[in-house]
């Protein structure tokens, strides 16, 4: 169930990623960019996107699978989320604070220079490993959860038995 799960989101952020494209295709051609940018440009940095998404994806997944309830896992997601925001985005301007940034997904997503200085690929390989990671997490997780549990699962994730 989480393969064909995993392979919808897949599928839709890819699809969110294609129908960008098109309004960049339909809409490019009317707008001067005075050669500053490029349609490929656009494109790549609307599907420059993608790996941070399914880093939030996976990490929902997993979450899914070992929290109390749907609505629990999406709380902490989304506070995740925009812990990770505050930290990439506070600590460029607040120099105490500067490492924190590279705990951030948002760091490596490089979004506020890829249209600018273009895309550090090892940047996006970090998110990708991450999400390859949180995915395994979520799989594994799947694999030992109790449904109806109501409770945290953390423990069944290091156990060797299902029941």
């Amino acid at each position: 169930m989480i393969l064909e799960k995993s392979a919808a989101f897949l599928a839709g952020a890819f699809a969110v990623c294609a129908i960008v494209s098109i309004g960049w295709l339909l809409s490019v051609p009317f707008v001067e960019l005075e050669g500053e940018l490029s349609l490929l440009e656009l494109i790549g940095m609307t599907f420059g996107g993608v790996p941070v998404v399914l880093l939030f994806g996976a990490l929902g997944f997993a979450l899914g699978a070992v929290a109390p309830s749907r609505g629990i896992a999406a709380g902490v997601l989304t506070a995740i989320a925009i812990i990770g925001y505050l930290a990439a985005s506070l600590a460029g301007v607040i120099e105490p604070i500067e490492r924190v940034r590279f705990l951030s997904p948002y760091f490596y997503s490089d979004a506020t220079i890829w249209l600018t200085e273009g895309p550090i690929w090892w940047h996006q390989a970090v998110l990708l490993v991450a999400g390859a990671l949180a995915f395994t997490l979520a799989v594994r997780a799947f694999q030992v959860r109790e449904i109806g549990a109501g409770t945290w699962q953390l423990r069944r994730l290091v156990s060797n038995r299902r029941g």
